[in-house]
């Protein structure tokens, strides 16, 4: 392991154990210094008094629950490994015409697959596996990470398809307990200065909770706010930084599609703002559940209960299909490009053709 990595993976630590040390601070400093002694004990608004602690704690209790499930109970997630797709007749045939079980390395290819200008698909060296949809290759997890959105070093780990939903409530919870930190110090400034007890001024704890609060209530909205924009637009915050960065560099993406008409399979060149829409939705709603869950309810619930099943079929007679492995993990692209590509097909804007063996299974 390089020292870099090493750095990375020690910052993955520290941060984690700082915010958490902030966070716990934060608390006592609030449920103390001002709801008991200033609130409780000096203004005697005792139901209020409580009632800030008993929130602060169940947001507190709630941070915890998420954060160990993003973190350790479930993860990025982790892709399956996927093999080559039969793109050629590569099979031993018996003499009853059948496809004998060496031929079964491979599956059949989808539809629908990003690729390279001679229509191969992206292969990930380090897992010695195909990378499918929005998967990325993680150096500080060493795997392949379906759908990939971004690391975060605030919670100390990579956000992807199984917890991103997790990431999403953390951020959400987050920001509510600052935000109730701030203002309610906020909201008895006035009060607590004016009252004689004090000394006329405010309790240092206080004023730090506040310097720390408001910036970083500012910060995690903001960032609920645009994962809220791009569970909307169906991206990843990946995707987003990729439409630029290609942009800028030049780098071309391609995909390969068949047209199950002609049975041919073509290669088309995609503009870096038609690859990161290749997987939205034409319903909003659609696209909410597609990346937080089918159940609106559990989307505010932190307990993440979806089922993540992905099955690996040992049998080397059975011809297993992509979407069989990949099972929670499988991405379908959205209508509108179904129909953008199908056009480009039409129009013959396209870079080749060709016929994949494998298409006999479809």
């Amino acid at each position: 392991m390089d020292s870099k990595l090493k750095d990375k993976r020690l910052i993955d630590y520290l941060l984690p154990v700082l915010v958490w040390g902030l966070v716990f601070y934060s608390t006592w400093a609030f449920s103390h210094k001002l709801c008991y002694n200033q609130i409780y004990k000096n203004f005697k608004h005792e139901s209020i008094a409580i009632g800030l602690i008993c929130i602060i704690c169940i947001l507190d209790i709630t941070l915890i629950i998420i954060w160990i499930q993003l973190i350790w109970i479930y993860g990025p997630g982790r892709q399956p490994k996927i093999p080559p797709f039969i793109l050629i007749d590569n099979g031993i045939r018996n003499n009853f015409g059948s496809i004998e079980p060496t031929a079964t390395a491979s599956i059949p290819p989808p539809v629908f697959y990003e690729c390279d200008i001679n229509g191969y698909p992206i292969w990930c060296d380090t897992c010695k596996s195909l990378k499918i949809g929005r998967t990325h290759h993680s150096k500080r997890l060493g795997y392949c990470i379906p759908r990939f959105d971004h690391h975060c070093m605030w919670v100390g780990t990579v956000i992807g398809k199984s917890n991103y939903l997790l990431f999403t409530q953390f951020v959400f919870y987050f920001s509510c307990l600052l935000l109730i930190f701030w203002i309610s110090i906020v909201s008895y400034i006035k009060r607590i200065v004016d009252y004689p007890h004090t000394g006329y001024k405010l309790d240092p704890n206080l004023i730090v909770i506040l310097i720390l609060s408001v910036p970083f209530s500012i910060m995690t909205l903001s960032l609920f706010l645009s994962h809220v924009y791009f569970t909307f637009m169906n991206r990843t915050s990946l995707e987003i930084i990729n439409i630029k960065r290609n942009k800028k560099l030049n780098i071309k993406k391609f995909v390969c599609y068949l047209d199950k008409t002609s049975g041919n399979r073509y290669v088309i060149e995609m503009s870096p703002e038609d690859m990161a829409n290749i997987w939205k939705k034409r319903s909003i709603w659609e696209n909410f559940k597609e990346v937080l869950g089918n159940n609106f309810l559990f989307w505010f619930i932190p307990f993440d209960i979806r089922k993540r099943q992905v099955k690996q079929n040992n049998d080397p007679e059975c011809i297993q299909s992509l979407d069989y492995i990949l099972g929670f993990y499988n991405e379908a692209i959205g209508e509108d490009a179904k129909l953008l590509i199908e056009q480009k097909i039409i129009n013959s804007n396209y870079l080749k053709t060709f016929r994949a063996f494998g298409d006999q299974y479809h």
